[in-house]
C-alpha cells in the first residue's frame, strides 16, 4: 500500500473514532459538537478519487464502517431527540 493510502486510513480512523466518542456521549446524555465532521468526511471522500485504483478498493471496508457508524449515530442522535422531546410535554 502507499503512503497515501496509509494517510487515508489514518484519517478514516480518526473520523470513526470521532464517531464513536461522540455516540457514546449521547448515550450518556451529553451534547455533542459535531461542527466539522460534514466537512472532514466530505474532504476525506473527495481524497480517495486521487487514490490509485488497489488504495481505493483496499479503503472499501473503511468507508463501510464510516457509513454503518454514522448511521447509528443518526439513530442515537434521533432517540435522543425523541425522548427530550417527550420529557419537555
Amino acid at each position: 500500500m502507499s503512503g497515501h493510502f496509509e494517510d487515508l486510513q489514518k484519517r478514516f480512523q480518526s473520523i470513526i473514532a470521532v464517531i464513536d466518542e461522540a455516540e457514546s456521549k449521547v448515550h450518556e446524555g451529553m451534547i455533542v459538537d459535531l461542527s466539522g465532521l460534514d466537512k472532514d468526511a466530505a474532504g476525506l471522500c473527495a481524497a480517495i478519487e486521487d487514490a490509485s485504483p488497489s488504495d481505493a478498493k483496499a479503503l472499501q471496508p473503511y468507508i463501510a464502517e464510516m457509513i454503518t457508524k454514522l448511521e447509528g449515530l443518526e439513530k442515537t442522535l434521533n432517540a435522543f431527540r425523541d425522548q427530550h422531546k417527550k420529557e419537555d410535554r
